[in-house]
């Protein structure tokens, strides 16, 4: 599955079955992960395609809510961010003190 490869690889640097080998079904990651992240690339990463996870079922994993949910916050804080930068200029122009 090109999702848990891609996944993998971003957090490995390198490819989850060497040279395209997924004949043992097997992987190892160099680095600790979360238990989410770990069950989504046993989802996506299974030696049969049957037994690997719908891309439908996989967008509703707590993995991927997870850091959607995380996007969602940092794009709210991002804004709330510019709010009050707006409002310290506002101020300052109020004030003077924009030279």
């Amino acid at each position: 599955d090109s999702i848990g490869a891609i996944t993998y690889y971003l957090l490995n640097n390198n490819p989850p079955f060497p040279e395209g080998n997924l004949k043992n079904g097997v992987y190892t990651l160099r680095r600790k992960i979360t238990p989410f992240c770990a069950d989504f690339l046993s989802c996506c990463l299974q030696r049969n395609p049957k037994n690997r996870e719908s891309i439908a079922n996989l967008r509703e994993h707590p993995f991927i809510t997870m850091i959607i949910d995380n996007f969602e916050l940092v794009k709210r804080l991002d804004l709330s961010m510019l709010c009050i930068d707006e409002k310290v200029r506002y101020i300052k122009k109020l004030e003077g003190k924009d030279r």
